[in-house]
């Protein structure tokens, strides 16, 4: 039977001899579960692992962290029932304004009528406002007892929460694209879990 390294000369791959061992090279496989971490935490790992801050993200931006928590909200709200059975909502974010002074997203509320085939939107269910010199989030509703606005209502709620976790603290996917960036510029090649030159 042919050895490893025969089937290598003759497909006219070069292996390189380390330490007395036929090596290719090394493979490194990892995965980013969903977690946040803070910049602060973030460059305290690097320390420790004696790795450049050059690697570091960004700076997280606030108006970012304020899209991010408002787009968050929308991806989780549709078709919430109602008192009606023919009846659900959907809860959609709009961006209305930005400048560099602030950015105005509006909770947008669709009403579908099954039954009727029809839709309905109050645009104005919920304004949340970012302002951008000093960070705050201003929230203004109508007052109405509605269902359907007091939803609105709770989601800026949640939304401006979110805003104070995001902007302290970077996403998985974050964390993904510099381990990605910092793979990328050691040349490596990239390989399929099942095999195979990506």
């Amino acid at each position: 039977m042919a050895s490893v390294m025969d089937g290598l000369k003759q497909q006219s791959i070069v292996a390189s001899k380390q330490g007395g061992e036929n090596k290719l090279g090394d493979l490194f496989w990892y995965s980013i579960s969903n977690q946040l971490i803070t910049r602060e935490d973030l460059k305290q790992k690097f320390d420790e692992a004696n790795v450049d801050h050059q690697w570091l993200p960004n700076p997280i931006r606030i108006s970012d962290a304020f899209r991010r928590a408002t787009g968050e909200i929308q991806k989780k709200q549709k078709k919430v029932p109602t008192n009606d059975p023919t009846t659900f909502l959907n809860f959609l974010i709009r961006e209305v304004y930005y400048d560099h002074k602030r950015v105005q997203r509006n909770i947008v509320i669709e009403k579908v009528n099954k039954k009727g085939k029809s839709l309905e939107y109050n645009s104005t269910a919920t304004i949340i406002e970012f302002h951008k010199d000093d960070g705050t989030i201003s929230i203004t509703t109508s007052g109405s007892s509605d269902e359907g606005e007091q939803k609105a209502k709770s989601l800026a709620y949640e939304a401006k929460g979110l805003f104070e976790t995001y902007s302290k603290n970077y996403d998985a996917q974050t964390l993904r694209i510099m381990v990605k960036n910092i793979l990328d510029s050691m040349s490596p090649t990239a390989v399929r879990p099942h095999g195979g030159v990506v």
